[in-house]
This record gives C-alpha cells, structure tokens and sequence, in this order.
C-alpha cells in the first residue's frame, strides 16, 4: 500500500485522480523494494499495465484488511471459547482478558481492590522492569556474549509469590509501634516509604531507582532521599547492596495470601507446554493470558472520558453535565465529540498484588545478575527479562548457583518457570545447530556497542555454520530509516565521540486531530541524544 502517494500535493498535482487511473511509476517508489512485484501484478489484474487506481486500490486494500483481520479476530476468540469458556467480544484489553480468568479462578477470593490514598500510595511502589547499560554507560565490547533470557518470567513471578494479599492495608506512621522493621519482619507483606541513608555496595546494575527530570526511572547507586519501596523491594535492597534507610510510612497487610494465582500460573504453563508440543496455535492464548496477567491490576487512575453526543442531544448534556466538561467539538453535522473528566472515586485495582508480582519478578532476575557479579562474570546489558552475559563464564555461574539454589528453586539453566536459557534470535540452517525452538543453539555476539536503553547492536556468529548477522535495537527510531550498514555506521561514531544525530521520521502517515478528523503525509525531523561514560571493554581471559 502506498501510503505516502496520498497527500495534499498529489491530489493538487494529479487534479482528481480518486477517479481515474494514473502511471503506476508515480505510486510504485511509494512501495516497499520487496512488495513492488506483488503491488505491479495486482494493478495489473485490475486496472490494466502499469496502471493505477488510488481510490478503487486503497478500497480493495481496505477490504481485504479488514477480512484477514476478521478471520483472524474470530478465530482467536473461538480459542479463548474453547480453552477459557471467555469470550473476548466483551473486553478491550488483554489484561482485562487476562484478569477475567483469574477471577474465574477464584484468585481474588478475599483479596480487595483499592481506590483513594491507600492506592495511589501502594501504586508508588509499582516498579517494572529493570532496564539499563552495565553502570549506565555506553560500551564498545568485544567480549563473546550470550542472550541469558528468563522463562516466562511474570509467570514464574506468580507462580513464586505465596499469592494475592487478603484482607485490607493497614496505615503506619511515624510514632505508630507497627513502624519498625521489627515488627514488619513479621507480617504478610508491606508498603513503605523510606528515607536512603547510604548504599554501601555498590552494584553495576542497581537495585533501587528513581524518575529523573524527564519522568525515565533510572537504577542508580546514588539513590538518597524518599523512596517507595515495598517487602520484597527492600528485602532485596538490604541483602545484595546493604541498604542503610529509615522508615517513614506505610500500610502493611497481615491477613495471609489466596494462592490460587500460583496454582493458576503452574496450569497455564503446562497447558500451554501441551499445545505447544501438538504444534496448535492455541498456546499462544495461554501465552497471552501468562504475560497479561498483572497488567490491570496496576491500572492507572484515567481523568478522562470520550463521549459521542447527537445533535439532537448535545444541548441537554450540556447544560446537566457543564461542570465535567473539558471541551466539545463537532466530529461532523450530525455528531459531536465531548471530553468530560471522571470521577476519581469510580478507579478500583489492585496495585498491592501487581506490585508483588513485578517485585518477585525483579527478585528472579536479581538472584542470578548478583550472583553473577559476586563471581566477577561480566553482564552488558539488561532488558527485564534477559541479560547479555559474559558467554565463557555461564558454566561457572550455572554451577554455583545451582549449588546455592537448586533446593528452593528450578535449576539455573532448565525450561520450567523458574528457569534461564540462552536465547538470541538467531536462524541458522546447519543441522546441528537447531535448538526445541528452531533457533540457533550455537550462536553468540562476537561484537557490540551499547548506547543506552533499548539502543544496541549485536554482531552475530554461529561457531559452527560460520554464519553471520546483527541484533539491533534503537528504540524511537523506525526500522525504515536506517539501513543495516547505516546502524553500523551510526553505532559506532555515537559509540565514540557523537552524541546526538538527526534523522527525517516519515512513519506518521497520518495525524489525528481531536476532532476524528486527519492529515497525510505527515514527517517530521528528530534528533537523538546519547548520554554517558563511552567505555571499551576488550576480551579478557575468562
């Protein structure tokens, strides 16, 4: 579809070609390189050679759009139909979905939504996962790494956790005897906000973090001040970096858990193993409710709400409803759009259960990049559930670990929840090379820079096919900007003494306006800005 040929200019250029045919050279460089061939035939079989029809081919493309989307979408709620006895006609969200099931499996038994202060005090303890740069700096590094990634690892999470919280929070402050870890050490879990006196260890992917000036959390060892934290949060803080705090306040719960999560975890897990190993497609519903599960639980509080009132009726809503209304607009002559504010008392979730869930989560992944860094094995990079470590070392690492938790946990490299395995995506053709998954098992990075967040590039090789590729991330930036050999470049001058790049985004087609109404042809230039220590880490003898 060429969705760039659809502008203001061309209808000027063309004067009304909605209705007529035009040279298929004028649409076709708006086409991606691979799809021309297809994009020739099919304007061949409907409007005759190297002819073109913008509104009679963007109808056809619509059409069939919206029937693969059709099939696909009904055929995905047989799924959930068939495994869940949930029809997902009745849900916007996959968390929704997701939260549904749980109910069904009675995990909320005796568990309490919140709303007002004690949620929106609990949700400041909602942290997700931890992503970041060894340190937080930028790498050149020509250590052989591997892609260590964690399985399912928010399902391990619930599966780990004792369960949903019962009962109501309790409010502590200072003063209150309930404030001291001394009595918390004894209660089913807490919510705290605490004062950070020091970090005496320091760790190269920290535990504690904070929102800097442009709203991103950062992980750092120079965390000092007030920090919302909850049990498992802290209990880690004090064990892997000696965290030296004071207590503020908080709520803390002490009426057990309904593990009825955990059980619920282990059953999707293992249904979704079944289906998986008949080759059904089904498993991926069973993975969608798994990495869904705690995604409303921590909803946040939404102001606003938009409305559709009739002409006939605008009048009325108005005059009964002034004091809510943020602004009105008409969508076209017989309708109008109207943004209203929402009552904060109507917000109920459940930010004390997903604060578990992604606290547990972190513990996971804790237990092994700890481990890993008490031993001096190297890790690059962490994107929350996965790590590039140091490939020569993972032995050494799986064998202490094992040592130290295989009585309470799943072993270190293993396929259940719980467990690790090296996982780059990575297609190799070599018979001996083919992992459970159809991926390469003989893969690593030879090579990688590493800027920041999301932005990195792996150069690939399989030992034993000799076969080659990159791994590359640039959040922010779309795939059609830049060319493999463009990343390369890019990476390594930023990697070295740029800190900032600009480049033309032509992926916003269209804009929106409130009113439902939009433009085409919408782009727009934006710069990059890399921040960070530049650092180059050679291959140091395992």
């Amino acid at each position: 579809m060429p969705y760039n040929w659809y502008t203001k200019e061309n209808w000027l250029k063309y004067g009304d070609p909605y209705h007529e045919c035009i040279d298929i050279k004028d649409a076709i460089e708006h086409v991606k390189e691979e799809d021309r061939d297809h994009f020739r035939k099919v304007c061949s079989d409907m409007f005759g050679e190297d002819k073109f029809h913008p509104f009679k081919y963007s109808e056809y493309y619509c059409r069939r759009d919206v029937e693969v989307l059709s099939k696909g979408f009904e055929t995905f709620r047989d799924w959930f139909l068939e495994e869940f006895d949930v029809d997902v006609h009745n849900y916007h969200t996959s968390p929704a979905v997701a939260k549904k099931i749980q109910e069904d499996h009675g995990c909320f038994i005796g568990s309490y939504a919140l709303r007002g202060i004690p949620h929106d005090f609990i949700r400041e303890c909602v942290v997700g996962g931890r992503t970041m740069v060894k340190s937080n700096g930028i790498f050149k590094c020509e250590l052989e790494l591997d892609d260590l990634d964690a399985n399912s690892l928010y399902p391990s999470a619930m599966a780990e956790m004792p369960g949903y919280l019962l009962g109501l929070p309790n409010p502590m402050e200072i003063g209150d005897p309930e404030l001291s870890m001394e009595f918390l050490s004894n209660v089913s879990y807490y919510f705290v906000e605490i004062d950070v006196l020091d970090i005496p260890i320091k760790r190269d992917f920290p535990l504690l973090s904070k929102k800097n000036e442009d709203g991103v959390r950062i992980f750092s060892n120079d965390i000092r001040g007030r920090v919302y934290v909850d049990k498992v949060a802290l209990e880690d803080a004090v064990k892997y970096q000696g965290l030296v705090f004071r207590l503020l306040r908080g709520y803390y719960y002490n009426s057990g858990f309904n593990n009825e999560i955990c059980n619920l975890a282990v059953y999707l897990r293992e249904q979704r193993e079944k289906l998986k190993k008949k080759g059904n497609p089904a498993e991926q519903c069973y993975k969608l409710v798994m990495n869904a599960g705690y995604g409303k639980l921590i909803e946040k509080y939404h102001p606003d709400d938009i409305l559709i009132k009739n002409n006939d009726e605008l009048d009325t809503y108005i005059w009964n409803n002034y004091n809510t209304i943020v602004y009105y607009e008409a969508v076209n002559d017989r309708q109008n759009l109207v943004k209203v504010k929402k009552q904060i008392a109507d917000h109920f979730a459940y930010p004390h259960n997903g604060s578990m869930i992604l606290s547990y989560s972190k513990r996971i992944m804790n237990r092994v990049m700890c481990l890993a860094e008490d031993l001096g094995i190297t890790i690059m990079y962490q994107d929350t559930d996965s790590m590039h470590i140091q490939k020569s070392r993972i032995t050494k690492l799986e064998s202490e670990y094992n040592r130290l938790y295989s009585k309470s946990f799943p072993l270190l490299l293993s396929s259940g929840l719980g467990g690790f395995e090296c996982d780059f995506d990575f297609k190799c053709e070599h018979k001996d090379c083919v992992n459970h998954k159809g991926e390469c098992q003989n893969v690593s990075s030879v090579k990688s820079i590493f800027l920041g967040k999301k932005m990195y590039i792996d150069y690939l090789r399989c030992s034993v096919s000799g076969k080659t590729g990159h791994h590359m991330r640039m959040k922010g930036v779309p795939s059609t900007v830049l060319k493999p050999e463009d990343y390369e470049n890019l990476f390594g001058s930023l990697s070295s003494t740029e800190e900032s790049f600009k480049y033309d985004d032509l992926s916003r087609l269209f804009e929106f306006d409130r009113n439902l109404s939009s433009k085409g042809g919408i782009g727009y230039s934006r710069t990059a800005t890399i921040k960070g220590k530049r650092t180059l880490i050679r291959v140091a003898t395992p």
